[in-house]
């Protein structure tokens, strides 16, 4: 048995008794009036008998001890389209590799922005210009160093 309690509605003393007198009359032991003990609610009554509390469907409160803590780790980082990676490296590398960088960069670059309008999940629509806008400036030196030799070797003979 468990102990209930609740206070004298005349004289605002706390009452405590045990649970088998809800629904009686007793006597506050400070005024001496008689006193309504309240019942038991189902869900006390139920917690009483079987030790286990009715959990809510909609409650989303702490967790029972016991129970793992579910702690949040960091959000998902997210996903890059591998495409525009390459086409920016591949662009900007044109300084080592000459023509053979700056044209397969624009080409993915090209192929990255089809990626992205497909999966608008994916990040690197930025990178993807990036490396489309590199690889035709590389093209354009590339072709102005090509005209300028061109030019010069035919002077020299």
């Amino acid at each position: 048995m468990r102990d209930l309690k609740f206070a004298c509605p005349h004289c605002e003393q706390h009452i405590k008794c045990e649970d088998d007198v809800a629904g009686k009359t007793v006597n506050c032991p400070a005024c001496g009036r008689e006193v309504l003990v309240p019942k038991l609610p189902d869900e006390h009554h139920l917690r009483i008998t079987t030790g286990r509390v009715p959990i809510p469907t909609h409650a989303h409160g702490a967790p029972r001890a016991g129970e793992p803590v579910a702690t949040p780790g960091p959000p998902p980082a997210p996903e890059f389209s591998k495409l525009a990676i390459a086409s920016i490296s591949l662009s900007a590398g044109s300084l080592l590799l000459g023509p053979f960088g700056c044209i397969p960069g624009i080409i993915f670059g090209y192929l990255a922005k089809a990626e992205l309008r497909q999966r608008p999940s994916l990040q690197g629509a930025e990178l993807a210009k990036a490396g489309i806008v590199v690889g035709y400036c590389f093209l354009a030196l590339f072709t102005l160093i090509g005209i300028w030799l061109t030019v010069k070797i035919a002077k020299a003979h």
